[in-house]
């Protein structure tokens, strides 16, 4: 079939428009820009007028001053006593104050409504609600521990948990980087960690992390450091990862691939499970961003996920 280039480059330019922060959208960037992402926005000041009734004022203020004093979770039930914000400007700010009580997840939610509706609001503090930067030393610790990009654990929480040290899933997966039980305790054998406390102890972030960082990098050795295919597992398991690739012969040395070209990336959008080619995807695009918004600009290698 004939090549349409004018109707892909405009295919392209609406991915843009419309989800700027999607790894596609990220992809049809950097291929107009030579392979380059860049981020040039500044922080600058954003007002927003609110409107709330008496009581709602009363949690408002209460939420604030339970941040200052550290009383996180206290914060965040005065929030949840607000009303939905209706506008782009008040779930931006929003947005930061939900940041700021160490709701993550409440914070991405507001930030993306806000700037899908206005794209002024894709710039910091904004972004920085979105794509937070915590529990650093943790991270950093494990990644050098475990040879493993600081930006790719901390990719995979956000999608995990949202940064919520207690997040349990609907398939009983606990805490950060959402660990099972009966995976949590072979790793918690393998580490010599003694017998496991649950859910208490994949509660606590540190241990968490690095249970979790310990599991990534076991799923990078058995795909050979394909990174897509160890988040795939990593997500569905690695047995029904096999069991997929294995009845594709098209896929039969994916994990010795070592480009991202188009192409070679069409599996992400045939994985039989829904989920999985979702996080896939929202990973790749984490670690992307998580490099971009902290360096302004980054150099895409091929495959983009051995970014430099």
């Amino acid at each position: 079939q004939k090549a349409q280039p004018d109707k892909a480059s405009a295919v392209a330019d609406q991915i843009m428009l419309k989800f700027p922060f999607s790894y596609y959208g990220l992809r049809a960037r950097a291929e107009i820009g030579g392979k380059t992402l860049e981020w040039s926005a500044k922080k600058s000041t954003t007002e927003a007028k609110l409107w709330f009734t008496g009581a709602e004022r009363i949690a408002w203020e209460k939420a604030q001053l339970l941040i200052r004093s550290g009383w996180i979770e206290e914060a965040q039930a005065e929030l949840r006593e607000l009303p939905v914000p209706q506008r782009a400007d008040e779930k931006a700010l929003r947005a930061v104050i939900w940041a700021a009580a160490g709701g993550y997840g409440s914070a991405s939610r507001l930030a993306n409504e806000a700037w899908d509706e206005k794209a002024e609001f894709r710039r910091p503090p904004f972004t920085d609600a979105a794509f937070p930067r915590v529990f650093d030393e943790a991270i950093a610790h494990e990644g050098k521990e475990r040879k493993l990009d600081p930006d790719l654990i901390r990719g995979l929480i956000k999608q995990e948990s949202a940064f919520n040290v207690t997040a349990v899933s609907t398939s009983n997966a606990l805490g950060l980087m959402q660990m099972i039980p009966p995976t949590a305790k072979e790793i918690a054998q393998s580490l010599k960690m003694g017998t496991l406390e649950l859910p208490k102890d994949l509660f606590d972030p540190k241990r968490n992390i690095k249970m979790g960082s310990f599991y990534l990098a076991q799923m990078l050795n058995k795909y050979q450091g394909h990174v897509p295919l160890a988040l795939a597992a990593y997500n569905a398991g690695p047995t029904r990862m096999d069991r997929w690739v294995r009845a594709r012969a098209s896929l039969k040395n994916l994990a010795l691939s070592r480009s991202s070209a188009p192409e070679n990336e069409i599996w992400f959008d045939e994985i039989p499970y829904n989920e999985t080619s979702l996080y896939v995807k929202a990973i790749l695009r984490n670690l992307l961003l998580y490099k971009l918004l902290a360096e302004g600009r980054v150099e895409l290698s091929d495959p983009v996920w051995t970014t430099r």
